[in-house]
């Protein structure tokens, strides 16, 4: 991008008839950025152990989410006490983006045993949220 990546942000929709909650990334992420974007999952109305969460990282810059980022931001949850939630990530398929998720997905309380899983596209990803009802 000219000039660098665009300041990040997030933005968290609630889905209660799916109980799905969609959280979506745009321009640069910082592990600042991931740890207001959990607070504010976490405290969305309605969210709880059962809730599924669909990440999306389609226009994001992650050059600054290295495994200590990733290490840091489930310690933060964790103290927190917020609940490891069944989770699809959708990243763009941009070259190291999916080894960074594949990772977070290896970080994640859980994810080694099926509840965090990485997609490129969001339909493939909310079916797989939903098959796990």
């Amino acid at each position: 991008m000219p000039g660098g990546p665009t300041r990040g942000s997030f933005h968290v929709a609630y889905d209660d008839r799916d109980n799905i909650l969609r959280l979506e990334y745009r321009g640069h992420v910082t592990l600042e950025l991931m740890l207001a974007a959990a607070d504010a999952v976490f405290t969305t109305p309605g969210i709880g152990a059962g809730t599924r969460l669909l990440a999306l990282h389609l226009d994001t810059s992650l050059d600054e989410i290295d495994l200590a980022a990733l290490r840091a931001y489930q310690a933060h949850k964790a103290a927190m006490g917020y609940p490891s939630l069944p989770t699809a990530a959708v990243i763009a398929d941009i070259p190291g983006h999916l080894a960074m998720a594949a990772l977070w997905a290896a970080t994640k309380p859980g994810g080694r045993d099926g509840r965090a899983r990485v997609f490129t596209e969001e339909a493939s990803a909310r079916a797989w949220l939903l098959a796990g009802r």
